[in-house]
């Protein structure tokens, strides 16, 4: 599947939505881990939504890089992968 055929399944809103949520997620993880770091600082940066295939996530991360999916149970049908 390219990413054509997948950026038609989720609409901009969508992608919008999903990039609050793990905007949300890694404020929350920073904050934890600024507390775990004995308030040393923790930066992150405002996520950056891309639609994505299978095929193309393995070439995408070639990096070492932690991967989370978060699959969808309600509104977008999909699995969200974020690099952290």
């Amino acid at each position: 599947m390219n990413n054509n055929n997948l950026s038609t399944k989720i609409s901009i809103r969508e992608q919008d939505i999903l990039g609050e949520v793990s905007n949300i997620c890694m404020g929350t993880a920073a904050s934890t881990l600024f507390t775990i770091l004995n308030n040393r600082k923790v930066s992150i940066t405002t996520p950056n939504v891309r639609v994505l295939g299978y095929e193309e996530v393995e070439e995408y991360f070639a990096k070492e890089a932690v991967v989370t999916a978060t699959k969808s149970v309600e509104g977008v049908k999909d699995t969200n992968l974020q690099k952290n």
